[in-house]
């Protein structure tokens, strides 16, 4: 009874997880639709939407497979323009062969949904402040997070853009990070269990990607 309860929170929590990224797939698929007048196999095409925003977390299973550590949750489907590459390439392929030309629709909303994954998992905050390595495997490994918050280093850069809006993530951040490594189930425990409006936001966010799907 009490795997089975731990279960069902469990689950529960992975959904509130993904939550956000669903929305934003469906958001993003029916701004398009709306854009495009594209139709055909509307609940497929929905399906890729949210396919395609759920895509950068399969790192996550390795923290099953293996026990990994939740700092490990920035591999290489993290690394935003290797992923471009590999889902363009994939996508045109599969369109190709699919509709008998190479589907822009598809690779246009393919390619909003993995930017506003990996924009919105650059956001600092408790959650993901380790940000991510936007140039690797490329040209840089340095990652990198947008933030609102005050700078405590004066001088950081001379483009205030940069200074106040996108910064390189110090070395002493990623040592705590890695220091205070998390395996799924504690980040679970920790950022999704409680039953706070925190960890609701996206449910929120969901419920409202689904009345703007319904209504708009």
């Amino acid at each position: 009874m009490k795997k089975v309860k731990f279960f069902l929170k469990t689950a529960h929590a992975i959904f509130k997880s993904v939550s956000f990224d669903v929305a934003i797939g469906i958001i993003a698929t029916h701004a398009l639709v709306l854009f495009f007048g594209y139709y055909p196999e509307e609940i497929t095409t929905y399906l890729f939407g949210i396919l395609m925003a759920l895509l950068p977390d399969i790192d996550t299973l390795y923290m099953f497979r293996r026990d990994k550590f939740y700092a490990d949750h920035r591999s290489w489907p993290h690394y935003p323009l290797l992923m471009f590459l590999i889902v363009v390439s994939a996508v045109s392929l599969w369109s190709y062969f699919y509709f008998g030309y190479i589907s822009y629709f598809h690779l246009l909303l393919a390619s909003s949904c993995l930017f506003w994954h990996y924009l919105h998992d650059s956001w600092d905050n408790a959650e993901n402040e380790e940000g991510i390595q936007w140039g690797a495997p490329f040209f840089s490994y340095n990652r990198y997070v947008i933030s609102i918050r005050p700078l405590e280093e004066k001088n950081k850069s001379w483009f205030v853009l940069t200074r106040a809006f996108m910064r390189r993530v110090t070395d002493k951040t990623i040592r705590r990070v890695k220091e205070n490594r998390e395996t799924a189930i504690e980040f679970w425990e920790k950022h999704y269990m409680k039953e706070t409006l925190e960890a609701y936001q996206g449910v929120i966010i969901l419920v409202i990607a689904i009345l703007f799907v319904w209504i708009v």
